[in-house]
């Protein structure tokens, strides 16, 4: 994805947790190969119905992901 720290702004659309095929893996930090904008949906930095702009921060990996019932 980028260099640990790296940050990128991200504009999803609306529906985009619906539209988004991929998978989420973790909760509040998600694997790298989790879709980004469903995983901000999830998260609850964006309301599917509205979609928006985020910023999300490259991390070093986790040796566990937590997950969310």
């Amino acid at each position: 994805m980028g260099p640990t720290g790296k940050a990128f702004r991200v504009e999803c659309p609306r529906g985009c947790g619906k539209l988004d095929t991929g998978s989420v893996i973790g909760s509040m930090i998600y694997v790298d190969e989790s879709a980004v904008c469903k995983s901000a949906v999830h998260a609850g930095f964006l309301k599917d119905q509205e979609g928006g702009e985020f910023m999300f921060v490259v991390a070093n990996g986790e040796k566990e992901y937590e997950s969310s019932n």
